[in-house]
């Protein structure tokens, strides 16, 4: 019989327990849709149906396996129980945003068959690859220096994953909807192995065979340029949704927590892709890691987002600093405002609760947990 082994240490390979409140979750009244519609795959080939931080359980090999061998696994189905039982047995309580938001699906009769169609899925609807690890940029909160690119046989490892995952999915034209998001690791535009995905892979040139195809984007901007933009205009034609971590709203509290980045041209990038997008149903992200260096910058970036973006406000998807091992327990703890006993906690609360910022986070349906009180 298929079984899923999870230890304590996978669900605190980040601390997380520590760094977070425990919520009182009651898994019955809930439903989450990802077990049923969404897969991971990283360079190393394992598939997860969230990210490993908030369901550390691995359902497949795509190295191993094919893609529909994997969706319609017994591993997959094991935790696609807990999500029926109420249990959610596979997941952590501590780090999941949408069980410490309370923000998962009601377990409503329509919900329920909602998800019951999904079963008849023979692949996932979103495939997000989390690849390269590779980055310009060098956040005190992420990595202790700018990512070198992977090394020749890594790159050849995870083109080869990549492209075996594209031709398990795509190696016929249809017209079911797909959404291929990248990548979750490191930046998207500084990674030499999607460079050359991009430029001879036919899903990323020839979408008239994939009519609906989508992509989801994960960059921090900088080197998301007009030149960019302009040389993947198929790919950004097709892009469903793209986030982009920001971190900041004035440009001191940015170079303090994105070392390497460039304030100016961040924005200008950004009011590229807004003036080429914005008539276009693509949804948008700011992604802001709250901490000591840059809560108080938060209203100034919703200012921005109002006064610069009014056609299309854009989601601001803020999120409480964890330690990824780059610094001490004390190093983390002074940088980490969401903690009750951080001294600037109180403070932190009040900007937090801001009507400005409160408001834009309601509106955005981003009104999450803003401290453990």
């Amino acid at each position: 019989m298929e079984k899923i082994t999870i230890h304590d240490a996978d669900f605190g390979a980040l601390a997380y327990h520590k760094q977070l409140a425990p919520v009182d979750f009651h898994g019955a009244d809930h439903l989450c849709y990802l077990p049923f519609n969404y897969m991971e795959v990283n360079l190393q080939g394992q598939v997860h149906v969230c990210c490993p931080v908030w369901n550390p359980a691995t359902i497949g090999n795509v190295l191993e396996n094919t893609v529909q061998e994997i969706w319609q696994g017994a591993r997959v189905n094991l935790i696609r129980d807990t999500i029926f039982d109420g249990s959610f047995k596979y997941c952590n309580n501590f780090a999941c945003p949408d069980i410490r938001a309370n923000t998962l699906h009601r377990k409503t009769d329509h919900n329920v068959k909602r998800i019951h169609d999904l079963t008849h899925l023979t692949t996932p609807r979103t495939i997000a690859f989390v690849i390269d690890r590779s980055c310009n940029l060098a956040c005190p909160s992420c990595r202790r220096t700018a990512q070198t690119q992977l090394n020749v046989e890594q790159q050849q490892q995870g083109k080869k994953i990549i492209r075996r995952v594209l031709n398990d999915v795509f190696a016929q034209p249809h017209s079911e909807r797909k959404i291929l998001s990248m990548d979750g690791s490191g930046e998207i535009f500084s990674s030499q192995v999607w460079r050359e995905i991009f430029a001879t892979e036919p899903v990323f040139v020839d979408t008239d065979l994939w009519p609906n195809l989508h992509f989801s984007l994960k960059t921090n901007g900088v080197m998301m340029t007009e030149k960019i933009q302009r040389k993947h205009t198929t790919l950004f034609q097709h892009v469903s949704d793209i986030s982009i971590s920001i971190d900041a709203g004035d440009r001191d509290s940015y170079e303090r927590v994105r070392l390497g980045g460039d304030w100016d041209l961040l924005w200008r990038n950004i009011d590229y892709y807004y003036a080429t997008q914005v008539d276009r149903p693509t949804k948008w992200t700011w992604n802001v890691v709250v901490q000591k260096n840059n809560y108080q910058s938060i209203p100034e970036l919703i200012h921005r987002a109002q006064d610069r973006f009014a056609q299309k406000l854009p989601k601001i998807y803020i999120s409480p600093v964890l330690n990824w091992g780059t610094w001490s327990e004390a190093e983390y703890l002074d940088h980490a405002v969401h903690i009750p006993t951080h001294p600037e906690h109180e403070r932190y609360l009040e900007i937090m609760s801001l009507g400005q910022v409160r408001d834009y986070l309601a509106q955005q349906y981003q009104l999450r947990a803003l401290g453990d009180k």
